[in-house]
């Protein structure tokens, strides 16, 4: 049996910083990860990638963390675009991303279950590299 790996490729990692978000920019990241990807497979690993906001899971409506939005996603503002659109969506909640820029966070729940799991298995058991 093949060693799996499980990759999840967001946003985080496309976008480096306030200088390199354009789409030229996370062409590259992917390029760049793409390579290391093909190295996984070439030295025997089953690989299923998630990217963007990965495959559907299901969550508990109950986890705190939909209390406390924590995950940073989309572009950076400064500080004031951010106040600009803090006023135009006050049920945002915006936070300043360690000194790179102010960024949207929402809620990150724990996955409980992912949907696509059946799909998913039967394509590596198949020798498929995954991508969803």
């Amino acid at each position: 049996m093949s060693k799996l790996a499980v990759l999840a490729i967001g946003g985080n990692s496309l976008i480096k910083d306030k200088q390199h978000e354009t789409v030229e920019d996370q062409y590259d990241a992917v390029c760049e990860t793409a390579k290391h990807v093909a190295g996984m497979i070439e030295q025997g690993y089953d690989v299923v990638v998630t990217h963007g906001n990965g495959p559907q899971v299901v969550v508990d409506k109950t986890d705190p963390a939909f209390q406390n939005p924590a995950k940073p996603i989309g572009t950076f503002y400064t500080k004031e675009r951010a106040e600009e659109l803090q006023k135009e969506h006050p049920d945002w909640v915006i936070i300043d991303d360690v000194g790179r820029g102010y960024r949207r966070v929402v809620p990150s729940p724990m996955p409980v279950e992912i949907v696509e799991q059946d799909a998913i298995e039967m394509l590596v058991k198949n020798n498929f590299s995954v991508v969803g």
